[in-house]
Parts: C-alpha cells; sequence; structure tokens
C-alpha cells in the first residue's frame, strides 16, 4: 500500500494525503513520513500493515 493510501485508508482526504506525501519528500524526511503516517493510522485503528479487515 502507498502512502498515499494509507493515509486515505485512515481517514484523510485524498487531496490532503497527496500534499502531505509530497511535503514530506520535499524535505527529504522519510523517517519523519513514516513516523507521521504511523501516528495517523493509530488514531484511526488502522493496522501497521495499512490493511482494513
Amino acid at each position: 500500500m502507498t502512502p498515499v493510501e494509507r493515509l486515505i485508508a485512515a481517514g484523510i482526504r485524498p487531496d490532503c494525503a497527496r500534499e502531505t506525501i509530497m511535503w514530506f519528500r520535499a524535505q527529504g524526511d522519510d523517517y519523519g513520513l513514516e513516523k507521521y503516517l504511523n501516528e495517523v493510522e493509530a488514531r484511526k485503528g488502522v493496522p501497521a500493515d495499512g490493511r482494513i479487515s
């Protein structure tokens, strides 16, 4: 699952998800991006692998 798909699955609007990913990548902050993804998924109760059962 791509980072954008993970954010969308966690309830973030698609346009916001794309903008967020572009911002983190422009900063060269892959660690920060992964940390953000994990935090958003944890708040929404999405499993770490991004799959929703």
